[in-house]
């Protein structure tokens, strides 16, 4: 799909751009159930990442570049810089970004734990 598994800029631009058009309708529209929506594709982006590259702090800058592109609603939507339609959601990109980050730290860690040859290696030889 993309030339190199680290471009995270990709990512966090498909995920910025979503939540420009695809959020900022849902905002205008008052759809009640847009943050689950927003959430879903967030995550699913984040996860489509974190199997695709494996890296550890990846996730974060892909949350920031996509709470950037949240603060554009206010010249697309006319939204006041500072609402509640703006900073909110780009609190919970962050916020969602954090905890991939942290859930995907484990999980690699975890699994470069249990190798062989690493650390459960050299206590069972002894």
């Amino acid at each position: 799909m993309f030339r190199k598994k680290d471009d995270f800029y990709i990512y966090g631009l498909l995920w910025g751009l979503s939540e420009l058009f695809l959020g900022g309708y849902l905002h205008l529209i008052f759809h009640p159930l847009k943050g689950m929506i927003m959430q879903g594709i967030g995550y699913t982006i984040l996860a489509i990442y974190i199997i695709r590259a494996n890296r550890l702090f990846h996730p974060l800058f892909i949350g920031l570049i996509a709470a950037s592109f949240k603060f554009f609603n206010i010249f697309l939507f006319g939204i006041a810089p500072f609402s509640q339609g703006i900073i909110n959601p780009a609190f919970a990109i962050i916020e969602q970004s954090l905890m991939a980050t942290l859930i995907s730290s484990i999980m690699i860690g975890i699994k470069r734990l249990t190798k062989p040859k690493t650390f459960f290696f050299y206590f069972s030889n002894k």
